[in-house]
């Protein structure tokens, strides 16, 4: 179900505080979040979903339930709002040793949900196919988070066929012009020919995949929410909205400015991040906190387990602080932007 009320005043909503916008956007989504939970559910544990969406119900696993995979963090798109191409980073494309490393922590049980998302587009390292039809065995539910620009017979096989659990697409605008003003190096109409061979791909293998468009939106673009969201579905099974959040001291046009509005996070109950090169980090959003473009390290899984990194007394600490509320025990988090 969508809200058809059509929103005259953007400036008024621009104004409003993110969470006010945030609850908008999820009354939008409701079919969103009915087709993903319908995926989910046949691939993940009840406990998993319910952990994921609000893990302080649950006590804290052994393991991280979610990981978020970084194969390369080089991208093929300079799209000007994005953080990743000058984040100060080393650049690289995971290693067949790092990812090995990667699939022997899957030995020890826990691990149901991997993200191959990261600072770059997956499609790009030259042994995706093989690296995702890998990680499919070794896991519950596998997201794929993408600009699908880069996309070959051999990329589409794998999709299909590992297979990715959802594939998550973001695209910005509903025209040439749109997107390919904030899409930087992409081209429209290969975009729309890729979704077609996505979904041809998709009935020809009768395959149990969710196509999900991802929808970024800037704060220009309020008014005709409704209008991009239906354009949308002619190419996808579902469409999500992301709102484009800038984290920084000078706001680049076209984004929204974050307010913290929660007092507790969710992220170190359930999920770490993996960088290309090994390095694992406390969350996407600790660079931000420590003005690090890598974050708060965690350790590296070529020679520290997950398991040992995920249990550290520094992740202890962090939980502690968001299951009872006190910000002193962790001060980091104190006025972190992922909070909104």
């Amino acid at each position: 179900m969508h809200s058809k009320k059509r929103y005259q005043n953007s400036n008024k909503l621009r104004n409003m505080p993110l969470f006010k916008r945030g609850s908008m956007r999820r009354l939008r989504q409701i079919k969103f979040y009915q087709r993903y939970l319908r995926t989910s559910l046949k691939k993940l544990p009840t406990t998993e979903i319910i952990r994921i969406a609000n893990p302080f119900w649950l006590s804290t696993p052994s393991m991280p339930p979610m990981l978020s995979l970084e194969f390369t963090n080089y991208c093929n798109l300079r799209c000007p709002y994005c953080s990743s191409p000058d984040n100060g980073r080393d650049k690289g494309y995971m290693s067949q040793t790092t990812f090995s490393n990667l699939l022997a922590q899957f030995e020890t049980p826990g691990i149901h949900f991997v993200r191959i998302v990261g600072g770059g587009e997956p499609t790009l390292h030259p042994n995706f196919a093989d690296f995702a039809s890998r990680l499919a065995v070794k896991t519950s539910f596998l997201t794929l988070i993408t600009n699908w620009q880069h996309v070959d017979d051999q990329t589409l096989q794998a999709v299909i066929e590992a297979p990715v659990d959802m594939i998550s697409i973001s695209v910005d605008g509903m025209n040439k012009t749109e997107y390919e003003k904030w899409r930087v190096g992409g081209d429209f109409e290969r975009l729309l020919d890729n979704l077609k061979r996505l979904r041809s791909a998709k009935a020809a293998a009768h395959a149990d995949i969710l196509i999900c468009i991802r929808l970024m939106l800037h704060p220009t673009q309020q008014e005709k929410t409704h209008d991009m969201i239906k354009f949308w579905r002619q190419y996808s099974d579902t469409v999500q909205t992301q709102p484009i959040l800038h984290f920084g001291d000078n706001e680049p046009v076209g984004t929204f400015t974050p307010q913290t509005v929660m007092k507790r996070c969710a992220m170190p109950f359930r999920t770490l991040d993996i960088h290309w090169n090994g390095n694992v980090s406390m969350c996407s959003y600790s660079k931000c906190q420590l003005d690090n473009p890598n974050g708060l390290q965690l350790g590296n899984i070529n020679d520290t387990s997950l398991e040992t990194m995920w249990n550290s007394p520094t992740m202890q600490q962090c939980r502690n602080r968001h299951r009872t509320r006190q910000p002193e025990l962790f001060p980091l988090c104190n006025d972190c932007p992922g909070a909104t």
